[in-house]
């Protein structure tokens, strides 16, 4: 009941008390003034007050207290007592709840344990005084023991009886609508009042189908406007309040041959049902806000409507989440591969990347269908802010639950890691980095794969930048080391050492097809020792050009040369401590795969390098593998990689490769990635899932 009505209906209550008053005065002339007064003060003229005034939310023991004094009061000033049988009756029920009023105020504590007998006991004398005690109860009380005392009596002695029965008839209805005009104008004024002025606007429809548990397809009424992105309403039963119900969210809407759905999602508010027929009423911000207050995590929802890019839709698991998009969200948010999206999973937000999206179609009513886009999205966990990573998520949201858009809020910047970590780059239009951390990448080797043109080189350098910085020493074995393009031309030449590499060689028993044969096994020598600050070692290969029946110096052989003169200054006990990296820039010219090419005397070197790298990880010497095509290079040395940094690349061997790694979605955009963005994944990676970035240019 609004403050308007309540004035209203006590206005008009106290002007039908009055005349019922001035009526009793002419129809019972012998009934003295103070009987009157009885009726009339403490019984009906209180009643009104208590139910349109003093009681509209709750009656507190002080209130009961107040209605006891004024009874005893009333009692006080009759001059008929002796002719009032309950007296005596009316002023101990008075005295004995407004006792019982004060020692529950006195008992009760706010601070006190709820628990507590004495608590207990106060709540009792709290619930018993306000219902006996409160002015519905009392104030009729003292009526109808004016009307049995005074007035029925005069009902059977007077002449004129059958006005004075239409009188009592009058007072009797007086009070008990009096009782009743509260829930009458609940249950029957305001859902009029509410329906005669809605305008049709506001009528959006009826329930055709509902998703469980939160979104529902709405049939639009004719008449009515679609409302705005974000708009709100209250759904509602056939002739219930359209101001009071179940809060739900406008998103989308679909054109079908039977008509416009209008698609809602449920925030909250009163219980109401959402059955297929329920009626949806627009409603204010005000009021739905109102019907909100109570539920802190609907209002959270609707503060980010403009957020809002679709909802959970079935088959999703743990890893992959199909999203049902709503209309047009892809254009407006500028939807795009690699673009993070967030889910509430257990009350942490839980990030998903977009891998794909696909059309479908989508029954809205009965056999109608609607074309829908759904998203496809990886899970890459929650972003845990003091270790700057991602923590994966062990659970898969809830069907229907709302996905937003991760904006790149441009807040506090997050701090750079330390010098063990990399930072590859950052997540698409996001703010998270990523990173890898050279204790566990290198140690466990890392492999950079992508076609020319993709920045491939240029990451690779940095990486080795990053590398120096951290303490490493860094090998380099790379063939075109003139050409401007190569790997050692984009580093820092302030970080290259002089060469210092030489090459020997003597004849050795080899077994060739069974035979043995004498052939030329090549060892060489190299300084590893930092001057200025010079830890990028580039191993001079140009020297290798020796006669030999088999043709020149083969780089498997050359390879697997160097490897072993690394080991060898590992070894020694000035050097235990070192930090080393020996990167293989082209790969395939050191480790070919054994079908590129004819490797008759060099492929026994690459098992060789095989067994080194093994044998080399126990030593804390790391491998940086980089190749255009994984077809190309041994894949017993590339599956020795546990981080791979992948860039775009074509062919099958590559994807074949990378299934070990990444799921069917990621390998599908592995033929689209941009420049200078990649998919980083492994152990080494601060993200416990695959994920794709945008790394650093520079």
């Amino acid at each position: 009941m609004t403050k308007l009505r309540s004035i209203i209906y006590l206005l008009v209550y106290l002007g039908v008390l009055v005349t019922l008053r001035i009526a009793a005065s002419r129809v019972f002339p012998a009934l003295p003034d103070s009987a009157n007064e009885l009726w009339f003060a403490s019984g009906l003229l209180l009643v009104v007050l208590g139910v349109l005034v003093t009681e509209k939310h709750f009656t507190r023991p002080l209130d009961v207290v107040v209605n006891a004094i004024t009874v005893i009061v009333v009692l006080q000033t009759i001059d008929v007592s002796q002719r009032f049988l309950l007296f005596s009756v009316s002023y101990g029920y008075a005295l004995l709840m407004g006792f019982l009023a004060l020692v529950g105020f006195a008992l009760s504590s706010e601070d006190a344990d709820p628990t507590s007998g004495r608590q207990q006991l106060a709540h009792a004398l709290y619930r018993i005084t306000g219902y006996l005690g409160g002015a519905r109860v009392m104030f009729s009380a003292m009526f109808a023991f004016a009307m049995f005392e005074y007035v029925l009596v005069n009902v059977e002695t007077a002449q004129a009886v059958s006005n004075q029965e239409w009188l009592v008839l009058l007072m009797i209805a007086f009070w008990v609508s009096a009782l009743l005009i509260e829930p009458f104008d609940r249950a029957v004024v305001a859902p009029l009042l509410a329906r005669m002025t809605m305008p049709k606007a506001s009528r959006l429809g009826r329930v055709a189908r509902r998703y469980e548990p939160r979104v529902i397809m709405v049939a639009k009424t004719r008449d009515a406007t679609t409302p705005s992105f974000g708009s709100l309403a209250v759904v509602h039963p056939d002739g219930g309040d359209p101001q009071s119900g179940r809060v739900a969210m406008y998103l989308d809407d679909v054109d079908t041959d039977e008509g416009r759905f209008l698609q809602f999602y449920i925030l909250g508010g009163t219980e109401s049902g959402t059955m297929p027929g329920t009626q949806v009423t627009a409603v204010t911000e005000e009021r739905a806000s109102q019907l909100l207050s109570a539920e802190p995590g609907a209002l959270t929802t609707y503060g980010k409507r403009q957020q809002i890019a679709g909802t959970v839709a079935a088959n999703s698991n743990i890893d992959v989440v199909n999203i049902r998009m709503l209309d047009g969200v892809d254009q407006r948010m500028t939807l795009a591969e690699g673009d993070l999206l967030s889910i509430d999973v257990y009350g942490q937000s839980v990030k998903y990347q977009v891998i794909g999206v696909r059309t479908d179609t989508e029954t809205v009513s009965g056999q109608n269908k609607a074309g829908m886009k759904y998203i496809s999205a990886q899970q890459i966990g929650a972003w845990d802010s003091g270790r700057q990573k991602f923590i994966g998520a062990t659970w898969v949201p809830d069907v229907n639950a709302v996905v937003f858009q991760e904006s790149n809020d441009g807040g506090q910047p997050i701090p750079h890691l330390g010098p063990h970590c990399f930072k590859v780059g950052v997540v698409p239009k996001s703010p998270y980095p990523v990173y890898i951390d050279f204790n566990e990448t290198i140690t466990h080797h890392l492999a950079i794969i992508g076609k020319t043109g993709t920045g491939k080189s240029q990451m690779a350098a940095r990486i080795v930048e990053g590398l120096v910085a951290d303490g490493y020493k860094v090998v380099i074995l790379e063939v075109d080391r003139k050409h401007p393009q190569s790997l050692s031309k984009r580093i820092s030449p302030d970080l290259v050492a002089a060469s210092t590499t030489s090459w020997s060689s003597k004849l050795e028993d080899r077994t060739r097809n069974g035979k043995t044969v004498k052939e030329l096994a090549w060892s060489c020598k190299c300084d590893f020792t930092v001057a200025n600050g010079r830890r990028v070692f580039v191993i001079d290969l140009d020297e290798q050009a020796k006669d030999m029946d088999g043709g020149p110096l083969s780089h498997a052989e050359s390879a697997c040369a160097v490897i072993k003169e690394v080991l060898v200054h590992k070894a020694k006990a000035e050097n235990e401590g070192d930090k080393l990296c020996i990167v293989l820039e082209e790969a395939y010219d050191f480790i070919p795969e054994n079908t590129f090419g004819s490797q008759d005397f060099g492929q026994p070197n690459v098992s060789r390098i095989a067994q080194l790298v093994l044998k080399c990880r126990k030593h804390q010497i790391g491998f940086l593998v980089i190749t255009q095509r994984t077809a190309l290079v041994s894949k017993t040395i590339l599956y020795q990689c546990n981080t791979i940094i992948a860039l775009q690349t074509f062919d099958e061997t590559s994807r074949n490769f990378m299934s070990a790694y990444i799921n069917n979605k990621y390998l599908e955009s592995m033929s689209i990635l941009p420049r200078f963005r990649a998919i980083v994944v492994g152990k080494g990676s601060s993200c416990d899932k695959p994920i794709i970035v945008n790394f650093e240019q520079q």
